[in-house]
């Protein structure tokens, strides 16, 4: 009987020959016999061999799929944590230009073209910096906590960074009112 490539048949080949030989003569019908079950275990054993062949390419396909969910996962994080950092820095700079409009207010009288100026400012940069401006004291404490952890000065205790914010939203919605009067003329 010829060679295969595969090892495995050749080694079933040769058991199954080795038993025919065992008996001295083979009649025809038994040789048909022992062909035909050589025949039906090389096509199982092909069979199971493209299954495990398909199975193994699945696997690749499904590792790949999972390696680049994970890629996508861990790309999204990274996108997240650039924009978070980008938003902190931007933090950080409004919340020194307010400590510096707030310790302008603090240092000299102001005129009350300069002081509309510097409320309309604290307004603007406090809600860029996304503080609600409902809760004054609330906002202080976030502002002063936020200073204290960049190193920025700003007044301490309660109230003075509150009566700055407090005024800022006075003067906005003096300035919608003179808006909608201006509208209504």
């Amino acid at each position: 009987m010829a060679k295969t490539d595969n090892p495995m048949n050749d080694q079933w080949d040769a058991g199954l020959l080795k038993e025919a030989d065992a008996s001295d003569q083979l009649e025809p019908a038994q040789a048909r016999f022992y062909l035909q079950q050589i025949a039906s275990e090389r096509a199982r054993y092909e069979a199971t061999q493209l299954q495990l062949n398909e199975l193994r390419r699945d696997f690749r396909a499904l590792l790949t799929r999972e390696e680049a969910q994970r890629e996508s996962e861990v790309q999204t994080w990274m996108d997240a944590h650039k924009i978070a950092l980008r938003r902190a820095e931007q933090a950080e700079e409004l919340v020194e230009e307010m400590a510096a409009i707030l310790e302008g207010i603090d240092s000299k009288p102001l005129d009350p073209r300069e002081r509309k100026t510097y409320e309309r400012l604290i307004y603007v940069l406090a809600k860029e910096a996304k503080y609600s401006l409902s809760k004054l004291t609330s906002d202080e404490r976030m502002i002063q906590e936020y200073a204290g952890s960049i190193g920025a000065l700003v007044p301490t205790g309660k109230g003075p960074i509150a009566d700055k914010l407090e005024a800022a939203v006075l003067r906005f919605k003096s300035d919608q009112v003179e808006v909608a009067a201006k509208k209504g003329t």
